[in-house]
This record gives structure tokens, C-alpha cells and sequence, in this order.
């Protein structure tokens, strides 16, 4: 199977925008923040009871790809929304060096 010219380019474009990607958080409401890593995505969610749910998606040819998590808060639930939202972080930089390593190895494959 020949590896087209615009695969190539997406390829090397998605290597490069992933590689100096930076993580943006946006708190959308009290509680409830939007994290981005380029085009991978995450959330965090807190309840009325007290419970901070988080989670992280990534679509593509390989399927969806879902991490995810709930945290019982209660008073403690601002120490538990840092906590997720660092897990959120810590999901998509692992999503960031499999996507770029699925696509440097097309890329190798293809040269």
C-alpha cells in the first residue's frame, strides 16, 4: 500500500504540532475544567455530592481510546479536582507520545 503524499504531510504536521503542543485548562464552570493538548481532550467534573469525575478521549483509525476516573470528594473536593486534573495532564501526555509514536513509525516505515 503507497503511503500518499498528503499522509506524509499529515503526518509530519501532526508530529510537529504535537511535539510543541502545550497543555491549555479552562475552568468552563466552578468545578468543571476543559483540558486540550492539541486535538486530544480531557474533562473534569464535580458533582453537588462531592464527586470529581474525570476523563480523556482520543478518536482515530485505531478506535476510541478512553482513560477515566471518579474521586469522592466531599469537603475535600478542590484537592480532589487538582488531583484529577493532573491526571488529565498525565493521560494526554501519554495519548501525545503514542499518537506521535504511531505516526513517526509511518513516517520510517514510508521513507
Amino acid at each position: 500500500m503507497a503511503y500518499e503524499t498528503w499522509e506524509r504531510e499529515h503526518d509530519e504536521r501532526l508530529v510537529a504540532s504535537l511535539r510543541s503542543a502545550q497543555i491549555v485548562e479552562t475552568e468552563t464552570t466552578p468545578g468543571t475544567w476543559f483540558i486540550e493538548l492539541a486535538h486530544l481532550t480531557g474533562w473534569v467534573e464535580s458533582t453537588a455530592e462531592g464527586e470529581v469525575i474525570w476523563y480523556t478521549t482520543i478518536s482515530g483509525s485505531n478506535g476510541d481510546k478512553w482513560s477515566e476516573g471518579t474521586l469522592r470528594g466531599g469537603s475535600e473536593s478542590k484537592r480532589w479536582q487538582a488531583y484529577a486534573r493532573a491526571c488529565v495532564r498525565n493521560a494526554l501526555d501519554e495519548l501525545r507520545g503514542e499518537v506521535i509514536s504511531m505516526a513517526a513509525k509511518r513516517l520510517e516505515y514510508a521513507a
